[in-house]
C-alpha cells in the first residue's frame, strides 16, 4: 500500500512530467546517436498481451489471424 501512495504522490506533482522523467534517456540517446558514424537502428517493441480468453478450455488458441495474400486473393489464415 506505501508504494502505491507513493506512486500516486509522484503522478499527481506538479514539478513531474514525462519530459522530465525520461530526460537523462534522452540526452544519453542523443550523446550516443552523435558519437556514431553510420546508420542508427531504432527498435521498437509495440508487443501487447491479453491474458483474457473466450473460451478457456482452448488452451493454447486464442484466435483466427490472418496474414499474406494468397494467389487466389484471399488471406492466408493461421
Amino acid at each position: 500500500m506505501k508504494n502505491a501512495k507513493a506512486a500516486y504522490r509522484l503522478f499527481c506533482n506538479k514539478n513531474v512530467s514525462e519530459g522530465k522523467i525520461f530526460e537523462g534517456h534522452f540526452s544519453a540517446s542523443a550523446s550516443r546517436i552523435q558519437a556514431t558514424e553510420g546508420p542508427i537502428l531504432i527498435l521498437q517493441h509495440t508487443t501487447e498481451f491479453n491474458f483474457k480468453r473466450a473460451h478457456p478450455g482452448k488452451i493454447g488458441f486464442t484466435k483466427v489471424s490472418t496474414g499474406r495474400k494468397l494467389k487466389d486473393g484471399r488471406f492466408q489464415k493461421h
